[in-house]
């Protein structure tokens, strides 16, 4: 226990050493700029309300900003992008007492000012309404990772690596497509999650020898 308690107090110094405190002295002899590797994750997560019996678009925005600052990255350190993926995906939703709609043909859409509108799903997803319990805050749960649609995921992918790595601040729209059956009234509430995980590359000025190697 000693050993961790001296372990901790030299690493401590060392760190406080290399921001410039305590003492004066050339920090090169034990500190360096050396890489970190990095893992957010970062949930993207949409409400959505109908309530028509036409066809209807309904758009969510998510901002260039947000999508940066999830990465806890300190404003103005650069970083390098590694990889993205979407790792999970999922679909909530649940019905208003007055629904008749017996199933709803759903799709997702993504669209930005520099970009066209991409297709999420791989085709409409049905979702069966009339099989909702008419109770105030059940609801189903539909996994959508089997559809959805290689292109559109290889998409989304690049756009959200855009907007890491650039400074812009322009809006990802989330769409929701969607026509009831029959013209029957569709009124339900439907939640879209999607987890993204991002690994990137810091640069830190640290005690040598505490990240992975030497900054270039």
């Amino acid at each position: 226990m000693k050993t961790n308690y001296f372990f901790f107090l030299l690493l401590f110094i060392f760190s406080s050493c290399c921001n410039g405190d305590f003492w004066s002295f050339d920090q090169s002899d034990l500190c360096r700029d050396e890489i970190f590797t990095k893992t957010e994750k970062i949930n993207l997560k949409f409400d959505y309300t109908v309530n028509t019996n036409k066809k209807f678009i309904i758009a969510n925005t998510v901002t260039a900003d947000k999508i940066r600052k999830a990465l806890k990255v300190p404003e103005g350190q650069s970083f390098t992008l590694k990889s993205i993926d979407i790792t999970s995906g999922h679909i909530n939703y649940g019905r208003h007492p007055d629904n008749t709609a017996v199933a709803l043909n759903v799709n997702f859409a993504i669209v930005g000012n520099t970009f066209n509108q991409l297709l999420l799903l791989k085709k409409d997803l049905p979702l069966p309404l009339i099989d909702i319990p008419e109770i105030p805050g059940l609801s189903d749960a539909v996994k959508i990772n089997e559809f959805f649609d290689t292109e559109g995921l290889k998409g989304l992918r690049d756009i959200l690596r855009d907007y890491v790595v650039l400074a812009n601040n322009d809006g990802i729209s989330f769409l929701l497509l969607g026509e009831p059956t029959l013209s029957l009234l569709a009124h339900f509430t439907l939640n879209f999650n999607m987890n993204v995980t991002v690994v990137y590359e810091v640069c830190q000025f640290v005690p040598i020898g505490q990240g992975e190697r030497a900054c270039n």
